[in-house]
């Protein structure tokens, strides 16, 4: 992504866009998890900090760096991820083509083309912890 792409219509720098090194989709799945966190998480503080993100009034790389934020967030992958290792293998791949299912639905929604041969999620790979 070149600096030009993580700007916005109006002239100002997209920092979830930058964030996402200009993927699209990632940008609006990340936008639409901090809409999450703000309207959810019982913290005021991290609330506010998600919504400023989203305003645009602080930066994503600056958020990560509030320590009130970063463990929130760490906390929210640490259930992720304890979550994660109950499930089977055929629960992860399961999960993993529903994401790449609602990812092309996004794209779609935002108006970027599908891929010609998406990907395929196998036996083995980031679903799997190891190859049959």
């Amino acid at each position: 992504m070149s600096p030009a792409d993580s700007w916005d219509d109006g002239g100002a720098q997209d920092s979830i866009l930058a964030f996402t090194h200009g993927d699209r989709v990632a940008a609006e799945q990340l936008r639409r998890a901090l809409r999450t966190i703000r309207d959810h998480v019982d913290d005021p503080e991290v609330a506010r900090v998600a919504s400023r993100v989203l305003d645009g009034s602080t930066t994503l790389r600056q958020a990560t760096r509030d320590p009130d934020f970063l463990g929130a967030m760490g906390r929210g992958m640490d259930t992720f991820a304890r979550e994660w290792e109950q499930l089977s293998p055929e629960e992860r791949v399961a999960l993993a083509e529903q994401g790449k299912r609602d990812s092309e639905a996004m794209a779609e929604e935002i108006g970027l083309p599908g891929e010609d041969v998406p990907a395929p999620v196998g036996d083995f790979g980031p679903a799997r912890t190891e190859p049959r």
